[in-house]
């Protein structure tokens, strides 16, 4: 009777471990199944959120490459070009220049009385050799023709112009005369345009 109750009792225990055996075998596939299904719960979420244009927050982004991108060399400084030269101006742009000049003085009765002083300066022994064929004056500026006998005339007179002036008082001060036109005839003589102007003030008169 002993011997029976110890087997039964072994039985009991053996039957009692199978169960437990199988109860744990059972437990674990339930275990990973319910880690599996949340681990796809958490996939479609994040799949979800990614489609709906979310960030996943503990999924850190890729930081951008930056294109390392030499600078440009600094730009030369310009050279500045160089001003071509001023061509000199012919005879006959001058002249044209200074009997536009003249043509836009005013008459005035101060200039009348210069232009009788001018004449009557061309008839002193200095201006011996030079022979005033026109004089006109018109505010600061007169334009005189003259014709001298010789090459020798010309010069000796146009150095002595302001002297040959000032005896008839033609105020000289701040006066000055330019020689834009000269031509030589086949005699030897020499015909002259001489404009007399003050160089300042621009208002006064000869």
């Amino acid at each position: 009777m002993k011997r029976i109750a110890t087997l039964t009792v072994l039985l009991a225990a053996c039957c009692v471990m199978l169960v437990l055996a199988i109860t744990r075998a059972r437990a674990v596939p339930d275990t990973n199944s319910r880690a599996s299904s949340a681990a796809g719960d958490e996939q479609a979420r994040e799949d979800e959120t990614s489609r709906a244009g979310g960030a996943r927050p503990w999924r850190s982004a890729p930081a951008p490459i930056r294109a390392e991108v030499a600078a440009p060399p600094p730009a030369a400084p310009a050279v500045p070009e160089a001003s071509p030269e001023a061509k000199p101006k012919t005879n006959e742009q001058l002249a044209a220049e200074l009997d536009s000049a003249f043509l836009a003085e005013p008459a005035s009765p101060a200039a009348a009385d210069t232009r009788v002083k001018v004449a009557t300066a061309f008839r002193e022994d200095r201006a011996k050799g030079a022979m005033l064929r026109e004089v006109d004056c018109r505010g600061t500026r007169c334009k005189l023709i003259v014709e001298f006998a010789d090459n020798g005339a010309d010069k000796r007179v146009m150095a002595e112009i302001f002297n040959i002036l000032q005896t008839a008082e033609v105020d000289i001060a701040d006066l000055g005369f330019v020689v834009p036109q000269r031509a030589t005839a086949t005699d030897g003589t020499i015909s002259a345009t001489i404009h007399l102007y003050k160089v300042s003030p621009p208002t006064a008169s000869l």
